[in-house]
C-alpha cells in the first residue's frame, strides 16, 4: 500500500504545473548563476596582496608618527609588521615566478600575523587587525595547494568554484522559499482535489510518510541535477577547473581545507535534511491552516524569526537552529562566530536538524490527536442528541 501511495504521489508531481515549474526551476537556477557571474569581476590574488601592502603600509606610516611613544612591546610589533610587509612584497614577486617560494612566504607570514597576535596587537588600529580565524584559513589554503601540488589560484568561473559559489547563493533563505512553495499544499491539495486514494483506509501518517518520501526524493534530484548541469554549462564555457581544489570550513572548532567535491557532496547532504525539515514543517502548517498561502507567509517568517528578533532582545538562543537552514554560513564558521558558540559545525547543524525534524514529526503527532479527540467529542455529543 506504501508503495501505491508513493507511485501516486509521484504521478501528481508529474501532472502538478507548480512541481513542474520548481523542478525547472532548481534545475535551470545554476546555468542563471553562471550568465550573472560571467558579469562580476572578482578580485585577483595579485590584486589581494596589492590590497595587503597599502594595509600594513598604513599601518607602518601610523605607528611611525608615533615612534618616539612607543612601548617595547609596540616597537615589536611595529617590527614584525615590518616582516610581514617584505613577505607580502616577496609573495607579489613569487606570484606567477615561483609557486613554492610563494607558499613558503606565505607560510612565514602566517608566522609572523600570529606573534603579532601573542603581542596582543600592541598599538595597532583595530582595522589593520588579522582574526585568527582568517590567518588559520590562509594556512591551512597554502599548506592543502602546497600537499596537492595545485596552482595558487584559479579563474572564478570554472565550474570548480562556480558550483562553490552557486550553492553559497542557493543556501539559506531562498532555498527555503523553495522548499515550502513546494510543500505549501502538500496535505490540503488532496483536501480540495478529491481524488481515489482519499477512500482507501490508510492511516494519516502513511500517508505523510509518502508524500514526504516523494517531495523530499524530486527536491534533491532536481537540485542534483542542477548542479550537474550548471557544472557542464561552466565546464563548456570556463573549463571545469579542479575538484580537489580547497575549499576551507569550520570543524571541530577549527578551519580546515577540505576539496571542493567534498564541499559539494556536504552541502548537498545537509540540503536534503533541510528539506525534510522544511517538508515537515510544511505538514505542520497545513493542517493547522489549511492553506497554500498562508503556509507560505507563516513558513517564511518562522525562518526570518530569529534575524527579526535578534534586532530587538539581542541573540534569542532557542530559535538559533532555525538558522542552520543556511548550511553554508555553518560550515564556513559564520554562524559559530555570529552566536559565539565554537560547537557550530557540519556535526552539530546535522544533529539539530535531525532534532528539529523530530520535533516537528512530535507536533504533528500531537495536532492529530487533537483533532481526533475533538472529533470523537463532537460524534459523542451528536449521538446523545440524537438519542
Amino acid at each position: 500500500m506504501f508503495r501505491r501511495f508513493i507511485s501516486f504521489e509521484l504521478k501528481l508531481i508529474v501532472k502538478n504545473k507548480k512541481h513542474l515549474m520548481i523542478m525547472f526551476l532548481m534545475i535551470l537556477i545554476f546555468p542563471l548563476f553562471y550568465i550573472q557571474q560571467l558579469n562580476e569581476t572578482e578580485q585577483t590574488l595579485a590584486e589581494q596582496k596589492e590590497m595587503e601592502a597599502a594595509s600594513l603600509n598604513a599601518q607602518l606610516d601610523r605607528m611611525a608618527n608615533l615612534e618616539e611613544t612607543l612601548t617595547e612591546q609596540e616597537e615589536a610589533v611595529q617590527d614584525s609588521l615590518l616582516n610581514q610587509l617584505s613577505h607580502v612584497n616577496m609573495q607579489a614577486y613569487y606570484l606567477n615566478n615561483d609557486r613554492e617560494l610563494y607558499i613558503e612566504e606565505g607560510l612565514a607570514l602566517v608566522e609572523e600575523q600570529r606573534h603579532v597576535q601573542e603581542l596582543n596587537h600592541a598599538g595597532m588600529s583595530e582595522r589593520f587587525i588579522m582574526k585568527e580565524d582568517q590567518i588559520k584559513s590562509e594556512e591551512e589554503r597554502l599548506l592543502y595547494i602546497q600537499e596537492h601540488s595545485l596552482p595558487l589560484t584559479q579563474d572564478s568561473s570554472t565550474a570548480s568554484n562556480f558550483l562553490v559559489n552557486a550553492l553559497k547563493t542557493l543556501s539559506g533563505l531562498l532555498f527555503t522559499i523553495i522548499i515550502l512553495f513546494s510543500g505549501s499544499e502538500i496535505i490540503s491539495y488532496e483536501n480540495r482535489h478529491k481524488t481515489v486514494m482519499n477512500g482507501i483506509p490508510v492511516s494519516t501518517f502513511t500517508k505523510i510518510l509518502s508524500k514526504l518520501t516523494t517531495h523530499s526524493i524530486y527536491l534533491t534530484l532536481s537540485l542534483i541535477v542542477g548542479v550537474f548541469i550548471g557544472g557542464i554549462v561552466s565546464t563548456w564555457y570556463s573549463g571545469i577547473g579542479h575538484l580537489n581544489y580547497p575549499v576551507i570550513i569550520y570543524r571541530n572548532g577549527t578551519y580546515t581545507a577540505i576539496s571542493t567535491i567534498e564541499y559539494i557532496l556536504f552541502v548537498i547532504g545537509l540540503l536534503f535534511l533541510v528539506t525534510i525539515f522544511i517538508l515537515l514543517l510544511s505538514v505542520l502548517l497545513n493542517m493547522i491552516f489549511d492553506h497554500a498561502f498562508i503556509n507560505l507567509v507563516v513558513g517564511t517568517g518562522v525562518f526570518l524569526l530569529p534575524a527579526l528578533l535578534s534586532n530587538i532582545f539581542g541573540e534569542v538562543s532557542f530559535l538559533q537552529p532555525l538558522l542552520f537552514v543556511d548550511v553554508t554560513s555553518v560550515l564556513s564558521g559564520e554562524f559559530a562566530n555570529q552566536l559565539s558558540n565554537p560547537s557550530v559545525d557540519y556535526y552539530y547543524a546535522i544533529l539539530w536538524l535531525i532534532g528539529l525534524c523530530i520535533i516537528t514529526f512530535l507536533c504533528i503527532y500531537m495536532n492529530k490527536l487533537l483533532k481526533t479527540s475533538k472529533g470523537f467529542k463532537m460524534n459523542k455529543r451528536q449521538n446523545s442528541v440524537h438519542m
